[in-house]
């Protein structure tokens, strides 16, 4: 099992906690369940909400690791529902520990991008700050339309 995390700052509609820090899931296996924490180790206010999407590995989401297919502050992906789909909606989340071991902290906002010229989509540091290797991303692949936002309300 893995998990989506997206911080939601008016679920349901009310208002909101921000929040300011990079977050990531991990699984704790003393307690058998995954947790959402903020990568800087900073206590996680109260009133926080998360969209929390559960996904079983195969086809649709699988565990992505930081090595050698990174350049610049990207880390390049590498599946087959993905690769040369710039159509494609993907769903990435920092996982600490995806195989149950010791993680990697990654304390950068993330998100994706499609690389035309290789046909690949990227994750990568919205602060730009390069790619270390190292950390593992929960990804998802689905089909769907991407929102884009606008100065005006839609």
């Amino acid at each position: 099992m893995l998990v989506i995390a997206t911080p939601n700052w008016n679920a349901a509609g009310a208002g909101g906690t921000y929040l300011n820090h990079a977050i990531g899931v991990w699984y704790d296996g003393s307690r058998r369940r995954w947790a959402v924490f903020n990568q800087d180790r900073a206590e996680m206010p109260d009133g926080v909400a998360f969209d929390i999407e559960l996904a079983g590995t195969g086809a649709l989401a699988w565990v992505h690791r930081a090595t050698a297919n990174i350049a610049g502050n990207s880390t390049y992906l590498d599946h087959p529902r993905a690769n040369a789909n710039p159509a494609a909606i993907l769903l990435v989340t920092p996982n600490w520990n995806p195989n149950g071991a010791r993680g990697t902290y990654h304390v950068h906002h993330i998100g994706v991008w499609y690389d035309a010229r290789v046909g690949r989509w990227a994750i990568f540091n919205q602060d730009l700050a390069a790619m270390l290797a190292g950390p593992e991303f929960t990804s998802r692949w689905r089909w769907g339309q991407p929102h884009s936002c606008t100065a005006r309300p839609v």
